[in-house]
């Protein structure tokens, strides 16, 4: 069936499995030792978050912090299982309740759907060589999310072998497995053409500029947390 957690942290959680220390540290800024910043304390989150992949559940965090939080270990959660990150630092009804009011609203009622997994398939002469995004993947074809919905996004790169034909079209089908919020199994497919060309002037004439910036910067963080985690 898979489904949904919301979860609320207004401090750092210092006791039980996840429990986090403070480990913000200014003298590592901008030297080699601030990777580290960026990669989770604690193995329980990311462990948690693959077995809430595995169950189709997502789970969105809300942080509420004062000081120090730890996000990159906790927000694992989210990255991992499809889901999102809200962040209040220093939370004061006054200012933030209305924008709190639309996130948890929105989060609650937007068309959303669970356990879902997502395989891209190409015609001759086509392979996807890379995904970019946050997503859970234990195999080289299949992504899996918690959750899914209309402000998520993820990127695949495809590459050719050189031996496409100028006057055959490539197509591309990207097929979702997913159960909806009533709780039926469905598969949703997205089909799409493309016109082949060898002439590197209608390459740059006809591409979409604003899907390759998204790309360049998707892939340009990702490439950066690799770097991190490794």
């Amino acid at each position: 069936m898979g489904g949904q957690i919301n979860l609320f942290l207004s401090g750092l959680p210092t006791v039980g499995l996840g429990k986090l220390a403070a480990r913000d540290d200014p003298t590592a800024y901008n030297t080699d030792k601030e990777k580290a910043l960026f990669t989770p304390a604690n193995p329980f989150w990311r462990t948690t978050a693959e077995e809430l992949c595995e169950c189709g559940v997502g789970a969105n965090v809300f942080f509420f912090p004062d000081q120090y939080t730890d996000v990159a270990s906790i927000g694992t959660l989210a990255s991992l299982t499809g889901g999102e990150l809200f962040f209040h630092p220093k939370f004061t009804p006054v200012r933030d309740r209305d924008t709190l009011h639309h996130e948890i609203k929105r989060t609650l009622t937007r068309e959303t759907a669970y356990n879902a997994t997502i395989r891209i398939r190409c015609s001759n002469g086509l392979r996807v060589a890379d995904h970019i995004g946050n997503f859970y993947q234990r195999s080289l074809t299949d992504l899996e999310f918690g959750t899914i919905d209309d402000a998520k996004a993820f990127a695949a790169i495809l590459k050719h072998d050189g031996r496409l034909d100028d006057r055959q079209p490539a197509f591309v089908q990207v097929a979702v497995l997913y159960t909806s919020s009533n709780g039926e199994r469905r598969v949703r497919c997205l089909n799409m053409t493309f016109t082949v060309t060898s002439l590197i002037g209608n390459v740059f004439r006809f591409a979409d500029l604003d899907a390759a910036v998204t790309i360049f910067l998707k892939d340009g963080k990702q490439h950066h947390l690799d770097n991190h985690h490794s």
